[in-house]
C-alpha cells in the first residue's frame, strides 16, 4: 500500500502537525490566563507563564488592568475568539501572538503579547499595553494587518 519512504514522510508530517497544534493550544492557554488575570486583577495567575522579567511584566500588566477596569467597559464580557500567530522576531527566539476577542459585537485585535518559542512558552513582553482594551476604532484590525504583512 505505502512504501517505507511514504510512511516516513507521513509520520514526519504527522509529528510536525501535532507539534504545531500543541504550540497553538499553549498560545491560547497563555492568552486565556492573561485575560483571566486581568479580569480578576490577579497577577499571580500569570506565574506559570512568566520568565525572569517579572517586575517589568507586572508594571505593564497593571497598565492593562487599569485600561480594562475603566468606567464604561466590562472586562467580564471579553472572550477570546482565536489566536493569530505572528512571525519570529529576526535574530531573537520570540514571536508575537494576537488574541482576537469580541466585545460589543465587534472583533478587536489589540491584545498583543510577545512569547518565547521554546518548548514551554513564556510571556516575555507586553507591547502596546496602553492600547489593550482601549477599543480604539482607528486601530482596530491594524495588528492583524501588520502580522500578515511581516
Amino acid at each position: 500500500m505505502f512504501s517505507t519512504v511514504q510512511k516516513m514522510i507521513l509520520f514526519i508530517f504527522f509529528l510536525q502537525f501535532s507539534a504545531t497544534q500543541l504550540f497553538a493550544q499553549d498560545e491560547l492557554k497563555l492568552s486565556e490566563a492573561f485575560l483571566k488575570s486581568v479580569q480578576e486583577k490577579n497577577f499571580a495567575l500569570m506565574k506559570p507563564w512568566l520568565g525572569q522579567n517579572v517586575n517589568a511584566m507586572k508594571e505593564k500588566w497593571q497598565q492593562v488592568v487599569n485600561n480594562a477596569h475603566r468606567g464604561g467597559f466590562d472586562i467580564k464580557l471579553v472572550k477570546i475568539k482565536n489566536i493569530v500567530p505572528g512571525r519570529q522576531i529576526p535574530n531573537l527566539p520570540m514571536k508575537s501572538i494576537i488574541a482576537v476577542y469580541e466585545y460589543d459585537g465587534k472583533d478587536w485585535d489589540d491584545l498583543l503579547l510577545m512569547i518565547t518559542m521554546d518548548k514551554k512558552i513564556k510571556l516575555v513582553e507586553i507591547p502596546l499595553s496602553s492600547y489593550m482594551f482601549a477599543l480604539n476604532e482607528g486601530r482596530r484590525g491594524k495588528n492583524i494587518k501588520d502580522a500578515e504583512n511581516n
